[in-house]
């Protein structure tokens, strides 16, 4: 079947598989930047994806409140430039970034938090989930594919 390009959900996005996720609030790809404005945001993950997401949703223009939660304590996987861009950003105030943290739940009003054994809770109205994807390996099982995964890469 076709997916409607607007779908909130790629086929094999990670979750982070907590309550409340279900919520309409969240989703696991960024459209168009541009379209979201005057928003209180939580973009969710430490690859290139979650902090270009962060980076283009926290333009002045826009005038979002922009929180990035990440699990790690660095961005090991970003690329060096994405790095110095949230650093920038993070400099001049126009983001929060929350190392050492993961989203608990989802609720009414955004998100609760563990932030270094601290629990938090985030304000959001629009929620990005961007951990990554699941290896679709029923699917590929299904076409005759096998798939060999060794350290983490296929």
């Amino acid at each position: 079947g076709t997916r409607h390009p607007r779908d909130r959900s790629p086929r094999f996005a990670r979750k982070l598989e907590v309550p409340g996720e279900e919520s309409p609030r969240v989703t696991y790809a960024l459209g168009d930047a541009a379209e979201v404005h005057g928003k209180t945001v939580l973009v969710v993950g430490g690859g290139n994806s979650a902090l270009e997401a962060a980076a283009a949703l926290a333009d002045p223009v826009l005038g979002n409140t922009v929180v990035l939660s990440y699990r790690g304590g660095v961005f090991g996987r970003a690329t060096p430039s994405n790095r110095a861009c949230i650093e920038r950003l993070t400099t001049d105030g126009r983001l929060t970034v929350l190392p050492r943290s993961r989203v608990i739940r989802i609720t009414p009003g955004g998100a609760d938090l563990d932030v270094d054994a601290i629990a938090r809770s985030i304000d959001a109205e629009r929620i990005y989930v961007m951990i990554g994807g699941e290896l679709p390996g029923a699917f590929l099982a299904s076409l005759g594919i096998e798939v060999d995964v060794k350290f983490g890469t296929v």
